[in-house]
């Protein structure tokens, strides 16, 4: 390939970026449209790619994970419990910034104060716990009589 038509090449290249980045939505919709059309082969594509390419998208993935931290929060507060970061601020308002149970505002392990509490049954959110007593409950299978019972012993034994 000479340098001029190397050069050609580039240019074209570079006025088809410009155009698709003028007309992005149109581009968008096209691509929606194409992949509705042929879901089995886009399927099939990105399966393989994935296979091909996994470490270096998991790679790719870590490093948006690290330099984005607030939408990795926002994306697991809406995933795992269907909360948005506005709700747990306001259930933290409610809870003047300590936990439910003890009242402390220690940092975990993890440099975040309190944890989303929520029913390992139906899922439902019931507030924010230190990693302390988020793990007490958990361990106690979030059972209230298990719970009744290790307070009555310790209330006992003390």
């Amino acid at each position: 390939m000479t340098a001029v038509s190397a050069a050609a090449k580039e240019n074209k290249k570079e006025g088809l970026r410009k155009w698709r980045a003028k007309n992005a939505e149109y581009v968008r919709q096209k691509r929606r449209e194409y992949d509705a059309k042929n879901l089995e082969k886009k399927k099939q594509y990105d399966k393989a790619y994935c296979l091909k390419n996994a470490e270096k998208m998991n790679r790719a993935a870590k490093e948006w994970q690290k330099n984005n931290p607030e939408a990795v929060f926002r994306i697991k507060l809406k995933h795992k419990y269907g909360i948005t970061p506005d709700e747990v601020r306001a259930m933290l308002e409610k809870q003047n910034h300590v936990c439910a149970i003890c009242g402390t505002t220690n940092f975990n392990n993890r440099g975040r104060c309190l944890e989303v509490d929520h029913c390992h049954t139906t899922g439902r959110v019931r507030g924010m716990l230190c990693s302390g007593c988020n793990a007490a409950i958990g361990l106690m299978k979030d059972n209230p009589i298990s719970l009744r019972a290790a307070a009555m012993y310790l209330e006992g034994t003390c």
